[in-house]
């Protein structure tokens, strides 16, 4: 099994452990300074501080990230944090059986790193390590916290809240692809949640296969309606779409084909606005999720 383990550098532990719960690396430096000075933003308008008397809790000069800046970092992944000696229940019930929780984020000694439960071993993720060490389980418990004393090593404790589950995930991209229109790219960062999430689980990607064949449509000979809608297709891509070729497209509306939902419900969609593009995917990601 391929387990994602990043080497400390500097002192961008917070950066090491948070890549190595979600086993990817999904964040830089920047992206962290980013994040922080965001939260400092924000937390200067709270305070109505200004700028030359505002000193940061969320990240120093060498390196160093907050907690809150971790947090923010993995909330467009679905997932939150929870200290370990809280009184919530999910707190108390991690304190009683913490093998069965997913991951843990802990602090000792001013250094950030992540136990991880990958398959059904648990796995010490610290970027001091040479390579991720097996955590042995004893009874219900993780060795790491099975007793007072060890768990009193520790500056703190954090369980990892959501699905951190590994999946296998394809994104099949075109860059032929009809640009956003008056909307950011991909690449952006946003303040929509949607668009986070999307980022995030693009950012977790690990390998690129590029296809040197473009096989866009395949047409059948003879078949001239389909050939017509190719090189309409073509034509838009490339800026040089006829008055010709936009009327043949026209007479491909759904509302102007006769049982449009039932014989082309897997067919690939052209929208005119993001927003009905978003709720037709999220249509589909929903279908998936009930089969």
């Amino acid at each position: 099994m391929n387990i994602y383990h990043e080497r400390q550098k500097g002192n961008w532990c917070a950066i090491h452990a948070t890549n190595s719960l979600l086993q990817a690396h999904t964040f830089t430096f920047e992206d962290f300074k980013a994040i922080a000075e965001s939260l400092d933003e924000r937390e200067m308008v709270l305070m109505g501080s200004i700028r030359s008397k505002f000193h940061s809790q969320n990240m120093d000069d060498r390196g160093n990230f907050s907690i809150q800046v971790i947090m923010e970092a993995i909330a467009p992944c679905g997932l939150d944090l929870l200290p370990f000696l809280s009184s919530d229940p999910r707190a108390i019930s991690a304190r009683e059986n913490s093998r069965n929780e997913q991951a843990f984020i802990c602090n000792r000694n001013n250094h950030w790193f992540t136990f991880r439960k990958i398959g059904t071993t648990w796995y010490d993720l610290n970027s001091l390590l040479p390579q991720p060490l097996v955590i042995k389980v004893e009874g219900t418990q993780l060795h790491s916290f099975s007793n007072q004393e060890l768990i009193r090593s520790y500056t703190a404790i954090f369980i990892v809240i959501g699905n951190v589950a590994q999946k296998q995930m394809f994104l099949v991209g075109d860059p032929g692809q009809l640009p956003p229109v008056a909307a950011p790219s991909l690449f952006s960062h946003s303040t929509q949640a949607f668009a986070n999430e999307g980022f995030c689980a693009y950012r977790s990607f690990k390998k690129v296969i590029t296809l040197k064949e473009s096989c866009r449509q395949i047409v059948i000979p003879g078949d001239e309606p389909q050939l017509q809608f190719l090189q309409a297709l073509n034509g838009i891509r490339g800026g040089t779409c006829s008055q010709g070729q936009w009327r043949f497209l026209c007479t491909r509306a759904p509302q102007r084909i006769a049982n449009f939902q039932d014989n082309f419900k897997d067919s690939v969609h052209l929208d005119s606005t993001n927003e009905k593009m978003k709720e037709w995917n999220l249509k589909k990601l929903r279908d998936l999720k009930s089969r």
